[in-house]
């Protein structure tokens, strides 16, 4: 009892470890004023907090801002190349970091957050995060509180749980590496956290919970194994 115990301690640390990381990134997501807007098309009672009139001015502006920079400059035909080159200054950096996190083309939070990758039916994957990771926090709370050593079914929605999100960061590892090609490091420590949340279910109760459930212990009536008739 109290090496489950300490592993279901283990995983309310990580879990809270994990809420802040994807909370962070979540700020970090919609205080970009086109992924507001997405926002709102998918889940319009959030207008509420970011007024459609306001975000749709906000893109517009930054959509002129970007036509501003794309101007040819050879349309003028007082353009002067050679004076131009002359003048101009040193070329910067082809990588700009626009957040705490951004560190190479490679290792950058803003590279991954702007991908198509960051968003799963119009919310952001770290939105995601956050409702997991408070639903691994209430079952924990929740079976502690009955105090019971065995697996119940709380205990089986944590080992679910588990399975489902080293799965889901494993997918999104696999796609930084071979899609976006960078890493965001806030992702990272996601995954780094349901790896050891895994690995605390399966130290501390194996494979007891998949039994119990297949066997109807877990719910009053078994959805795969059928009473044997006397």
């Amino acid at each position: 009892m109290k090496k489950r115990l300490i592993c279901l301690g283990l995983v309310a640390i990580l879990s809270v470890v994990g809420l802040y990381s994807s909370i962070h990134l979540a700020e970090m997501h919609y205080k970009k004023p086109h992924h507001q807007l997405m926002l709102i098309d998918t889940l319009p009672f959030m207008e509420k907090w970011f007024p459609r009139d306001q975000v749709e001015s906000a893109v517009k502006s930054l959509e002129v801002l970007s036509d501003v920079n794309t101007i040819n400059p050879f349309d003028n035909p007082d353009f002067d190349p050679y004076a131009a080159a002359m003048n101009a200054p040193a070329a910067t950096e082809k990588f700009v970091p626009q957040e705490s996190c951004d560190i190479s083309e490679t290792i950058s939070c803003t590279k991954v957050d702007d991908s198509d990758y960051s968003k799963i039916a119009g919310l952001a994957v770290s939105v995601y995060g956050i409702i997991g990771y408070i639903l691994l926090i209430g079952l924990v709370i929740i079976h502690a509180a009955r105090r019971i050593s065995r697996s119940d079914v709380f205990v089986f929605m944590l080992w679910v749980g588990a399975w489902l999100g080293i799965l889901f960061s494993i997918y999104l590892t696999v796609v930084e590496a071979f899609f976006i090609k960078s890493f965001c490091p806030y992702c990272l420590v996601s995954a780094a956290v349901m790896l050891g949340i895994f690995i605390c279910m399966i130290a501390g109760f194996g494979f007891e919970p998949l039994r119990m459930f297949l066997r109807g212990e877990i719910f009053p009536t078994s959805l795969f194994i059928k009473k044997k008739q006397s």
